[in-house]
């Protein structure tokens, strides 16, 4: 029951954050999100110690993928997502 809490919770803040800033804005927002992402990805590869960084990263692209989803329609991210895992064949056989 809290999860389903903070996941409508999460997803009125998207929402409204989406109203106030628009689609536009925050298309760009999540890419700069993702590119902060790569970086300390990158930096963790070459060595770096960085855990708390990319936890830190990796929330702010879910809070923008929760957006992007909003704005490019989740119906057909879902459906895309169930064609991946069965290989783009609607038979549930891999």
């Amino acid at each position: 029951m809290e999860e389903e809490k903070g996941k409508y919770i999460m997803n009125s803040m998207a929402v409204q954050t989406i109203k106030t800033f628009g689609a536009r804005p925050q298309i760009i927002e999540a890419v700069g999100e993702l590119t902060k992402l790569s970086i300390e990805l990158l930096a963790h590869v070459n060595g770096r110690k960085n855990k708390d960084s990319i936890i830190e990263e990796m929330a702010d692209v879910i809070i923008m993928l929760d957006q992007l989803k909003i704005i490019l329609d989740e119906y057909e991210i879902q459906k895309r997502l169930a064609d991946s895992f069965t290989g783009g064949r609607d038979d549930g056989k891999r």
